[in-house]
C-alpha cells in the first residue's frame, strides 16, 4: 500500500492539471417554451467539445437545487468564458454559468 507521507503528497501535487469549472444554475429562460430547445442544443455542443477534447467532463446534477450541471474544461478561465458565452442555452438564459479555475489531484476520475 502506499504511504500517503508530505513528500509523496507534494510529488503528487506538482503534477498536478489545470482545469476550469462551469457551474451551469436555473436562468432567468428557464421555463420558456423554447428550454427544451435550447438545452438539447447545448447538449449537442458538449458531446463537440468533448470530442475535440476541449471539454473533459460534464455531470447533470439532479434533484431540486438549482444548479443544472458541472463541467470541467482543459482551457484557462478566459478561454472558457468565451466559450460559453456562445452556448445556445447561456446566451438564451436557460442556463447562466459560474467560472471557476480548479486544479485536478492527478490519477482523478470517474470511470
Amino acid at each position: 500500500m502506499t504511504e500517503f507521507d508530505d513528500d509523496w503528497m507534494r510529488e503528487k501535487l506538482e503534477t498536478a492539471q489545470a482545469y476550469t469549472m462551469v457551474v451551469l444554475r436555473r436562468g432567468p429562460a428557464w421555463e420558456c417554451s423554447d428550454s427544451p430547445h435550447h438545452a438539447w442544443e447545448h447538449s449537442r455542443r458538449d458531446f463537440r467539445l468533448r470530442a475535440e477534447g476541449r471539454l473533459c467532463m460534464a455531470l447533470r446534477v439532479a434533484g431540486d437545487s438549482d444548479v443544472c450541471g458541472v463541467g470541467f474544461f482543459a482551457l484557462d478561465p478566459a478561454e472558457t468564458a468565451e466559450l460559453i458565452g456562445g452556448d445556445p442555452a447561456v446566451a438564451a438564459g436557460v442556463f447562466t454559468a459560474e467560472i471557476q479555475p480548479a486544479i485536478g489531484i492527478p490519477g482523478d476520475r470517474l470511470t
